[in-house]
C-alpha cells in the first residue's frame, strides 16, 4: 500500500518532503506519459519488472532499484508473477537543487549497496505517515533530507543498460549477458542465442552501443561483483569471482582494481 502525505506545494519554507511512500508493495502496472511532478526513488525487494524511461528500457531485480524524475515519460511493470517494490516520492521548494547537487536527479536504474539501512529508513518514514493523520511536515523535510543524503552515498548507476533507445536485437543480447554473466559465456555462445555470426553480432553491437561485447560484459560482472561483495560480506573473494563468471580470483582482482580504482576486499570494507 502507498500512503500519501499532506504535504503540497502551499506548505511554507519546506526544502524537501516525502510526498508519498510505499514499503513492501506488490507493484501494478504504471504508464505515465507525462511522468510526475515528484521525484521517485524504487527498490526492488522482490522478483523482476521492466521499466521505459523516455524511450529506454532496463530490467530491475533484487539489490536493483530506479530514479524517475519530475516531468518525464516513465511506465514500469512485473515480468515476474510477484515484483514487491519499496517507493519513496519527493517534493519540496528546494527538492531540484538539492537531488542536483547530490546527483541523485537523473532517471535510470541503480545498484544499492547498503540496501538494509536505506529500507530501514523507508520503514521508519512509512511507519510515521501511517501513525499520524496529519504529520508534523518539517519532521518529514528532516527525514527525507537524511534519506537523500544516505541515497546518494549508496548507489551505483547500472550503465550496462545505458544504451540509448536500442533496438531490438541489441536488447536480446544484452539481456542474455545479464542473465548469463555467472557462467563462463562466450562471444560464440552470444551471437549463436541470437543466430548471428561470431563477427556480424561484435560489429553490430559494437556499432549500436559503442562498445565491445566483452566490454559490456565485463561492465555488467563488476557491478554485480560490487553489489555481491557487499550482500555476502563473509564469503571469500575467490568465491565472488566464481559467482561473477570470472575462473580467476587473480584475474579479478587485478581487473576489479583497474576499473573501480580499489581492491575488492578494500571495496568492501569501504562500503560495510
Amino acid at each position: 500500500m502507498v500512503l500519501m502525505t499532506a504535504y503540497n506545494r502551499k506548505t511554507p519554507k519546506i526544502p524537501v518532503c516525502v510526498t508519498s511512500i510505499g514499503v513492501s508493495h506488490f507493484q501494478e502496472p504504471i504508464f505515465r506519459p507525462d511522468g510526475l511532478d515528484v521525484y521517485q526513488y524504487f527498490f526492488c525487494l522482490e522478483g523482476e519488472g521492466e521499466i521505459i524511461i523516455s524511450g529506454e528500457k532496463a530490467r530491475i531485480g533484487p539489490g536493483m532499484g530506479f530514479v524517475i524524475e519530475k516531468n518525464i515519460s516513465h511506465s514500469y511493470k512485473s515480468v515476474t508473477k510477484d515484483w514487491k517494490v519499496s517507493v519513496i516520492g519527493i517534493d519540496g521548494d528546494l527538492c531540484q537543487q538539492i537531488v542536483k547537487l547530490l546527483k541523485i536527479e537523473k532517471s535510470g536504474p541503480f545498484i544499492c549497496v547498503n540496501s538494509s539501512e536505506l529500507l530501514n529508513k523507508l520503514k521508519k518514514i512509512y511507519a510515521y505517515v501511517q501513525g499520524l493523520e496529519n504529520a508534523d511536515m518539517f519532521y518529514l523535510s528532516k527525514l527525507s533530507y537524511d534519506f537523500l543524503l544516505d541515497f546518494s552515498k549508496s548507489i551505483h548507476r547500472v550503465l550496462y543498460n545505458d544504451v540509448g533507445k536500442t533496438d531490438e536485437l541489441t536488447q536480446k543480447i544484452t539481456q542474455y549477458m545479464e542473465q548469463h554473466y555467472s557462467e563462463p559465456i562466450s562471444i560464440q555462445e552470444i551471437a549463436d542465442h541470437v543466430q548471428l555470426s561470431r563477427e556480424y553480432a561484435c560489429t553490430y553491437f559494437k556499432k549500436q552501443t559503442g562498445q565491445t561485447i566483452i566490454h559490456t560484459l565485463l561492465k555488467i560482472r563488476l557491478i554485480h561483483a560490487r553489489l555481491l561483495l557487499v550482500q555476502y560480506p563473509t564469503k571469500k573473494i575467490y568465491d565472488i569471482a566464481k559467482m561473477c563468471g570470472f575462473d580467476n580470483a587473480s584475474y579479478f582482482c587485478y581487473v576489479f582494481r583497474k576499473r573501480i580504482g580499489l581492491s575488492p576486499d578494500k571495496y568492501r570494507k569501504q562500503h560495510l
